[in-house]
């Protein structure tokens, strides 16, 4: 006997395209369009996998993934979480974590590879559910391990701003203290006062110096993280 997957998506275009896909690969379908409709199918029609949007009126898809794995006679229904939320990792690893086995984000996925990945999940869980932990545990662990990679890219390029910044400031001293040079090379000046303006030159090139050394070093270090 066919399978039978519950779609609970409150855009009713695309659920019942999904719904369409699933149905022409023999899939038996039910679809619901808000959280509280969803309770009522999952009751009656005792789907094997559940579809789930996360942003949903009456109910959200976090709610009712948690009534659904509070209830004992529900609790084992893998659940696989639809998305559009952009940089929502902390919601995705939330749901995760309260029982769904896998996410997707809709933009990402045609519903032709909507089928194939839940066929591919349905036949996972048939293998058993250990096989669906590691694959939820692979996922947090690449959801995080982006979160860092996009945190470590924000400090570096805070780095480099910073360091332009400087570089800039330099800059501006250093080349004032050359106009100044040069106006008192052009008036009669006594030696002590050409000594100081000498004293500031070298000391804006020094700061000038070590201004362009930050900006190099974060520039290094923003391109090691752009090769991964």
């Amino acid at each position: 006997m066919a399978a039978k997957i519950l779609i609970v998506e409150d855009y009713s275009v695309l659920a019942r395209m999904y719904q369409k896909k699933f149905s022409d690969d023999g899939y038996q379908v039910e679809v619901a369009l808000d959280g509280e409709e969803g309770l009522k199918k999952v009751e009656e029609f005792k789907p094997e996998l559940i579809l789930l949007d996360i942003m949903m009126p009456k109910m959200s898809g976090l709610e009712m993934l948690k009534k659904i794995k509070e209830d004992p006679q529900t609790a084992g229904i893998p659940v696989i979480l639809l998305t559009n939320v952009g940089g929502g990792q902390e919601i995705l690893e939330r749901g995760l974590e309260m029982g769904a086995v896998a996410y997707l984000v809709k933009t990402d996925y045609p519903p032709r590879q909507v089928v194939d990945y839940v066929r591919d999940i349905i036949e996972s869980y048939a293998r058993g559910v250990p096989e669906v932990e590691e694959r939820k545990e692979e996922i947090i662990k690449r959801e995080r391990e982006k979160e860092e990679e996009e945190r470590k890219k924000e400090v570096v390029e805070r780095g480099i701003t910073q360091a332009d910044l400087a570089l800039d400031l330099a800059r501006q001293k250093m080349e004032k203290t050359m106009r100044k040079m040069e106006a008192m090379e052009k008036a009669t000046t006594p030696r002590e006062a050409v000594e100081a303006v000498e004293q500031e030159i070298r000391k804006a090139e020094t700061e000038f110096e070590q201004a362009t050394q930050q900006a190099k070093k974060a520039a290094r270090k923003f391109e090691g993280i752009e090769e991964k």
